[in-house]
């Protein structure tokens, strides 16, 4: 019985009744969408938020591991100086005993730099490969770095590893092919060191420059900065070579003027 008073109420009212219930619908259509447009709008925000938690906590463990990476590097490098031999170390041993033994002595001295540099290149090696591992595992993150990966890895790694066995190889077969250490060729083993070290620090430069793209890929729009590569490298030549996603490319340094 109510229902019906209600529908003969519409009828007889129809001209008033038909713009309320237009509005009605209006209305509620209108909540409706802007419900929907808030919905969507959370939503979205709350993947953009998991998203971007994800690239921080991932930045921030990688960054964990290079760190220390970068400990083992700077120690390393400085082992694979020219000047870090310790000649000088060798040639003052205990001028009271016979050459024969103070030679031996001072072979005892080479040894152990040896075998401090033998650590450290183990040591460097693994902290790269921790930070190889990491990367390989979360590559999906980052898949613009896929070649670059790669060329840092697989092949520039590769070789320094290689370079780096040999390099130590060849500081052994020194006291192997003549005991007394001062007929040594001093001039052979300062380029053998300067060429490892050179190498050594174009694979620290590459590698910098890998950091420098992950930064910038993963959290860059997140911080609102992006780095720039070698922003921190003092005494660039004026061509030099960086690591990008397409590979590696020859730049020329803005801050050396043409003569």
């Amino acid at each position: 019985m109510a229902i019906q008073e209600i529908i003969d109420w519409i009828i007889n009212n129809r001209n008033q009744s038909i713009p309320i219930i237009i509005n009605s619908i209006i209305s509620i259509t209108v909540a409706v969408i802007g419900w929907f447009i808030i919905y969507l709008l959370n939503s979205r925000q709350q993947k953009i938020s998991l998203k971007n938690s994800a690239k921080i906590k991932i930045y921030e463990e990688l960054t964990g591991l290079v760190k220390k990476y970068n400990k083992d590097s700077i120690k390393l490098g400085v082992s694979l100086n020219k000047f870090s031999p310790p000649f000088i170390q060798m040639k003052y041993v205990d001028r009271n005993i016979e050459n024969v033994q103070r030679n031996y002595e001072g072979i005892k001295i080479w040894q152990d730099y040896i075998s401090r540099i033998g650590k450290e290149i183990s040591s460097f090696n693994t902290s790269y490969l921790e930070v190889w591992n990491y990367v390989l595992h979360w590559n999906s993150a980052v898949p613009k770095l896929k070649n670059m990966t790669k060329d840092l890895f697989w092949n520039k790694f590769g070789e320094l590893t290689r370079d780096l066995r040999e390099f130590q190889g060849y500081l052994q077969s020194l006291s192997q092919k003549e005991f007394y250490w001062e007929k040594w060729n001093r001039k052979e083993i300062d380029l053998k060191f300067e060429e490892i070290n050179k190498k050594f620090d174009e694979n620290s430069a590459f590698f910098d420059d890998y950091m420098t793209d992950i930064h910038n890929i993963l959290v860059g729009k997140i911080f609102e900065h992006y780095k720039k590569k070698r922003e921190n490298f003092n005494r660039l030549p004026e061509i030099y070579n960086i690591l990008t996603p397409s590979g590696i490319k020859k730049v020329k340094n803005k801050n050396v003027k043409n003569k």
